[in-house]
């Protein structure tokens, strides 16, 4: 007998679709940025340049370098980051 998680009165968890969009974009942004996992972890939303298609990254040593973007990695970074967004005012509701 297969019990639903509704009777059980557990959370269904994350979204799938949310969770696989922040996934992706974390790919494309260590293979299409060249991002270390490290650069990555300290990345902020304001490094992001979405209008000059640029990311600032502070490397090893504390250095800062520019990256470019790629078109496929900013598509990737601006689809994701409007799916967030509608997914937090849907769960501040």
């Amino acid at each position: 007998m297969k019990i639903s998680k509704k009777a059980t009165g557990k959370s269904t968890g994350v979204n799938p679709r949310e969770k696989y969009g922040r996934d992706r974009a974390i790919i494309y942004l260590l293979t299409y940025a060249g991002l270390r996992v490290d650069e990555l972890s300290n990345l902020k939303l304001t490094d992001l340049d979405m209008e000059l298609n640029r990311i600032r990254i502070l490397g090893r040593g504390r250095k800062i370098r520019t990256v470019p973007m790629s078109n496929t990695l900013w598509q990737e970074l601006t689809t994701g980051y409007s799916l967030e967004q509608k997914c937090q005012t849907r769960k501040s509701m």
